[in-house]
């Protein structure tokens, strides 16, 4: 199982954990292979390199959690605005002819609950549902095929198919936030980034004061390492987005023609 599969918190606890390891191996290593040469202004170097490998570290991190959260949030919108779009063309359909468009508008409630029910759990797999694209494309067919008899049906016919073209890039966007990966470089940074962070507390003493010091600055870094690689992949059950704005859309509106 992938730990993105797991809970937030037990995800965040093997990860708070593992760094604590890591930066207590590290500690433990360096204070007895370089404990013989430490001198009485060790520490104050240590403690200014502790400072600044620190800020570029945590500079780093907040960079690149600022990076990810923003994309989490883009993702959102995104599927607010395909929730609207279904919606106007929907309520569109209805201005056109309620009658006539009845099929169209069922096959549009079809492929919202689609999207809901079989699609979203596909997305933690990086895929989209082959079934909502048929879905998607019979209702593209029917809004060409609709028969405008004046010139208001003429106009709505242009923006249904308009505002219908936002869905497929929706889609798009959508499926690519699912396979979106954090660069494999960005890790080897965290990776490293981490343990130069660490070395300078070698040079004090192994008191509980300081090793709690050690344990909490590690459990943190550990934190924000685990929620940026959560956070980069919007669809992971561990924090996957929710269609929220479909469901609305569905039980308001579209569950009527079902």
């Amino acid at each position: 199982m992938s730990f993105f599969q797991l809970s937030p918190s037990i995800g965040a606890t093997i990860f708070s954990i593992g760094a604590i390891i890591s930066g207590l191996v590290v500690y433990f290593i360096l204070r007895r292979l370089l404990e013989p040469y430490l001198s009485d202004d060790t520490q104050i170097l240590s403690s200014s390199i502790l400072v600044r490998v620190g800020t570029l570290y945590a500079l780093i991190l907040a960079l690149v959690f600022a990076e990810e959260f923003a994309d989490y949030i883009d993702v959102k919108d995104t599927i607010t605005k395909e929730a609207a779009a279904i919606g106007t063309v929907y309520h569109s359909l209805d201005k056109f002819n309620s009658q006539t468009t009845e099929e169209i508008r069922q096959t549009m409630a079809n492929y919202v609950q689609t999207v809901i029910k079989e699609e979203w759990l596909m997305l933690s797999q990086k895929k989209l549902s082959d079934k909502a694209w048929d879905q998607y494309r019979n209702v593209k067919i029917g809004l060409l095929d609709l028969d405008p008899k004046d010139l208001l049906q003429k106009d709505l016919r242009s923006e249904m198919i308009r505002d219908w073209e936002i869905i497929a890039k929706t889609r798009i966007a959508r499926v690519a936030a699912a396979t979106h990966e954090v660069p494999t470089f960005f890790i080897v940074i965290c990776i490293i980034g981490f343990f130069f962070a660490m070395i300078p507390y070698f040079a004090f003493s192994p008191k509980f004061a300081n090793i709690f010091l050690l344990v909490v600055h590690a459990a943190f870094n550990g934190l924000i390492i685990y929620f940026i690689l959560i956070i980069a992949n919007p669809f992971s059950l561990s924090v996957a987005i929710e269609p929220k704005a479909l469901e609305t859309l569905m039980n308001k509106y579209l569950a009527n023609v079902l």
